[in-house]
């Protein structure tokens, strides 16, 4: 027997999900509708109503007519269990109807028609929520889990009719509150590296598929951890549907500068269904936003004394590291290297006047950070100075032969002077080299005075004492009737590494002078000079020095042993300094070069006031290339003269610098 419609049945009770629904329903608020506060993760709600049969399966057998959401009876006969159906199931796996309200308009005047509310899970029995005929409205709550909803008109014995539509039954309203077990899944397609730096000018692409095998996605973020700011979003647009949201999605951004912090920075991807099921995925950006800081360089304007002076910067970065060195001198690239902290410039010899250097740091993110200076290079720095020839001692006619250098504005030629006892003298010169010819002279003390200077005006003066000596050799006890070569004359200072020696040697046989014989200096199996012996038996040699040794006099074909030159070698100091005139208290800096090399070893700076000169608690080392660098501070006004010293090593005698003379002032 069929259930009939009542009016006057009782209302059903229905939970507040449902009756937040229906008041939903009524003021056409959105079709899906948020879990309430009490709802378990995962349920949702939609509406399933007058959806044009979009979501809808027509089923059943007999003489019906349908239209969307409407079942009608048409004219003909129809069999006990005739029915047409409208069928809403649930797709996919992960969702599952387990409640909501459904309402029904019925019209049955005929006996045998009956309207039918059903649901189930599969092929199982469906649960009938309401069978019966009768005229008016019929309001369920659905109870349970299951896949599909199902409303129909169906024969409950045989019937014959003879009018359209006279039975009907019609969907008003249909609320389902879903379950979606099954939580979204986000899986990125696209991350940077968390060793990659990123730059202050770019961004890094981040991809992600999100995907939900129930009701769908509601929408996703991306989120910094660490301040919860959103820097991505994306929103799905819902539907009246069981699968209200997207399945498959690809979302994804590309994360500022803005974004992001310097160093490491963590996100937060987050994808939500619509029934409130979250899944995450972190992952972080490594970002580098500050450029390289340079730092140290020349102050700017400052003026160089020096040519070759060497100009380095210092160059850090917080982040990626630097990768490029890079730099200009007056426009032109110039070499540069990353020692350490050291940014070291090549810039060659220095040309006298102003020039521009600018130095250019790239880190290993893009960042790039610049830094330029001008200065001045002035030549405050007389000449060098060097005499090769006469030695101390000489006969009546001397050769001078003397060597300049100059380190910045060169050696001006036409300013070279050369006087003996203060008679200028007749001489050959030119930037480099000046030499002369003296004499006669008479026997005794005699002085050689040698002026030049560079093309900036800075004078070079060197006086050298010269002794005549006659070229008699006189018959000695210690020679006497032998034969052999003998040193009779020789330096009883140290020479300076680079300079000339003079030895005067005296050959014989059984005490007799030899005559046109070839005496070779050597040191070692090198032969530093020839000359040949006058009627006395007697040569003048003249040689360069280098590093101490054995220096010998022999002659060339005789079996005579050679005889030793006694030559101490001294290291060539030459010292210089950017600043003359220094204020009281100011840090002066002093650089120098030792010849040869001798790396390792120090040199002890040295002051004098006055007419003494004393040590002061300053050392240098020596670099390889026999550069030294060291400061000194004037504490009082007035003239202070500078130099160092070095002290003997093994078989080099202790030498001594020039004299740099600091006038220090208020």
């Amino acid at each position: 027997m069929s259930e009939r419609f009542d009016p006057k049945d009782p209302p059903v009770r229905t939970c507040p999900a449902i009756l937040a629904s229906l008041l939903t329903l009524l003021l056409g608020a959105p079709l899906v509708l948020a879990p309430s506060a009490g709802a378990v993760t995962g349920d949702y709600s939609v509406r399933l109503t007058n959806t044009s049969g979009v979501h809808w399966a027509s089923t059943g057998r007999g003489p019906f007519i349908t239209t969307p959401m409407k079942v009608y009876s048409g004219i003909g006969i129809f069999a006990n269990a005739d029915y047409k159906a409208w069928r809403a199931t649930v797709p996919g796996d992960g969702a599952k109807i387990v409640g909501g309200t459904v309402s029904m308009q019925i019209a049955t005047p005929y006996a045998g028609m009956s309207g039918r509310i059903i649901m189930g899970s599969g092929t199982a029995t469906p649960t009938v929520l309401y069978d019966g005929d009768g005229d008016g409205t019929v309001n369920r709550t659905i109870t349970g889990v299951h896949d599909w909803i199902q409303f129909d008109l169906r024969s409950t014995t045989a019937v014959t009719t003879k009018k359209v539509m006279e039975n009907s039954v019609t969907m008003t309203s249909m609320n389902l509150l879903l379950h979606d077990s099954v939580p979204p899944t986000i899986a990125p397609t696209s991350l940077p590296a968390p060793s990659t730096w990123h730059g202050a000018g770019t961004c890094a692409p981040v991809a992600y598929l999100l995907q939900d095998q129930g009701g769908g996605m509601a929408g996703a973020t991306i989120t910094r951890a660490d301040t919860g700011a959103v820097v991505a979003s994306w929103t799905s647009e819902q539907f009246e549907s069981p699968r209200p949201g997207h399945t498959w999605h690809q979302f994804g951004t590309c994360i500022t500068a803005a974004q992001r912090a310097h160093g490491d920075t963590q996100f937060v991807a987050a994808v939500r269904d619509v029934g409130g099921r979250v899944s995450e995925h972190r992952f972080t950006v490594r970002a580098d936003h500050a450029a390289p800081v340079i730092g140290g360089g020349p102050a700017e304007g400052v003026r160089l004394t020096m040519a070759d002076a060497t100009i380095e910067f210092t160059g850090e970065d917080s982040g990626a590291g630097i990768a490029h060195v890079g730099a200009t001198l007056d426009g032109a690239p110039i070499g540069a290297r990353l020692d350490g902290r050291r940014v070291i410039l090549d810039t060659g010899q220095l040309k006298l006047g102003a020039h521009r250097v600018t130095v250019t740091l790239v880190d290993g993110a893009g960042n790039g950070g610049e830094v330029a200076r001008s200065f001045e290079v002035r030549d405050v720095a007389a000449p060098t100075l060097t005499l090769d020839s006469p030695s101390a001692r000489g006969d009546q006619r001397a050769w001078v032969s003397v060597r300049a250098s100059d380190d910045l504005a060169g050696v001006d030629p036409t300013t070279w002077l050369i006087s003996a006892n203060g008679e200028p003298v007749t001489i050959h010169a030119d930037a480099a080299h000046a030499t002369a010819t003296i004499g006669p002279l008479a026997p005794g003390m005699h002085r050689i005075d040698i002026r030049v200077a560079d093309r900036s005006g800075n004078v070079a003066t060197l006086a050298h004492a010269y002794d005549v000596v006659t070229s008699d050799v006189p018959s000695t006890p210690n020679i006497g009737t032998r034969s052999g070569v003998f040193v009779v004359d020789q330096h009883s200072s140290a020479v300076t590494y680079g300079a000339t020696a003079n030895a005067t040697v005296y050959v014989a046989r059984n005490g007799r002078p030899l005559t046109g014989q070839t005496v070779e200096v050597r040191r070692a199996s090198e032969v530093l000079a020839k000359v040949t012996t006058d009627a006395q038996g007697v040569a003048r040699a003249a040689f360069a020095v280098g590093a101490p040794g054995a220096y010998t006099a022999s002659v060339a074909g005789l079996a005579f042993e050679p005889a030793p030159i006694s030559v101490r070698v001294a290291p060539r100091i030459s010292l210089v300094t950017a600043t003359r005139r220094p204020k009281v208290g100011q840090r002066v800096r002093i650089a120098g070069r030792v010849a040869p090399g001798m790396r390792g070893k120090r040199v002890a700076v040295e002051a004098r006031v006055g007419g003494v000169w004393y040590p002061i608690r300053r050392s240098a080392p020596i670099a390889a290339n026999g550069r030294f660098v060291s400061t000194v501070v004037a504490n009082t006004k007035g003239t202070i003269a500078v130099r160092v010293r070095m002290l003997a090593h093994g078989s080099w005698a202790p030498a001594v610098s020039n004299a740099v003379v600091l006038v220090a002032r208020r």
